[in-house]
């Protein structure tokens, strides 16, 4: 992954001087050249945030109304490095039509009642029944943009429980 970021800095500077120099020998006004050198900046800043998000790094969205749980890895808050804890949570998509094919990492805030759910469905787990998780209602808290009253941490709440067993068909 080193290689593909030096690689893609690289990019990144050699289309910035392509663009600089046909900025700086171009007859257009300045706000034109000014638009265009702040344009490109700002489509690196967009390239990297959703480069990441591609990369297998965590994703920053809600989790899915509907998941698969496969895995959890639980950072605890750190009082004395003033670290709020975090909890990586490794899920599919479960779709109408079936389980979405790729799962997906999400970050989740840590919080307590989380910790102990997913110790709880990871016991399950070793005992080999899969777990489903299904998100839990929006709470009250601060407007967003969708006009929906919610908080961060409440939007990230989450149950889990034993996946159903599959119903055969009869003979």
């Amino acid at each position: 992954m080193t290689l593909q970021l030096i690689l893609l800095c690289g990019l990144y500077v050699g289309l910035s001087l392509l663009v600089l120099y046909l900025i700086a020998s171009s007859s257009i006004p300045w706000m034109l050249r000014l638009g265009i050198a702040v344009l490109v900046t700002l489509g690196y800043f967009a390239s990297w945030t959703l480069w990441r998000d591609m990369a297998g790094w965590p994703a920053r969205a809600v989790l899915p109304d509907r998941f698969l749980f496969h895995a959890a890895t639980i950072i605890e808050p750190d009082d004395e490095k003033a670290e709020p804890g975090v909890i990586h949570v490794w899920a599919t998509e479960l779709l109408d039509e079936g389980p979405d094919k790729r799962p997906r990492s999400y970050q989740v805030p840590y919080l307590k009642s989380l910790h102990s759910k997913i110790q709880e469905a990871e016991a399950r787990m070793r005992n080999g029944r899969p777990q489903i998780g299904h998100r839990e209602s929006v709470k009250s808290g601060g407007f967003t943009v969708d006009g929906a009253m919610r908080r961060d941490e409440d939007e990230q709440q989450f149950n889990l429980g034993d996946l159903a067993s599959p119903a055969l068909p009869e003979k």
